[in-house]
């Protein structure tokens, strides 16, 4: 698991150049780690920091060689001032987001730049235990 995930981090960091389509964001970032299937949920939460502003933040999910394996056409949410929403990639959570893959990468970006913080945490349903995922800095993409 443990290198799973450093070879997932060096994968982001080698093809990160790779995001053409997505120059155009002011604020976007990423996790480098998400599982779905058996036991386990990936829960991301995102907090719009801002008092008075309103953004788009628009979520992808990807397997390990890059490929989308969510609905492209259906990842942007619209977050009010002060608002935390909350995705999962299982269905117990009301916002789900349907994935194909088992395990890999997510990419977020935030249309107008605003204070948006993200949260991921994957957890295993059986026995409550998980770990968190931290997020990467805007300045890796």
């Amino acid at each position: 698991m443990k290198r799973a995930l450093a070879s997932t981090v060096v994968f982001l960091a080698l093809c990160s150049c790779a995001l053409a389509t997505w120059d155009d964001a002011l604020g976007r970032s990423g996790f480098a780690y998400w599982q779905t299937g058996s036991n386990w949920v990936t829960i991301i939460s995102v907090v719009n920091g801002s008092e008075v502003n309103g953004e788009t933040i628009y979520i992808r999910f990807y397997d390990t060689h890059g490929n989308p394996c969510s609905d492209t056409t259906e990842d942007t949410f619209t977050i009010r001032a002060g608002e935390m929403l909350t995705f999962s990639t299982h269905s117990y959570i009301p916002t789900w987001i349907p994935t194909t893959a088992g395990y890999g990468y997510v990419l977020f970006r935030v249309e107008d730049g605003g204070p948006v913080h993200a949260y991921c945490v994957t957890l295993n349903l059986v026995n409550w235990s998980g770990y968190a995922i931290p997020a990467f800095s805007p300045a890796a993409f």
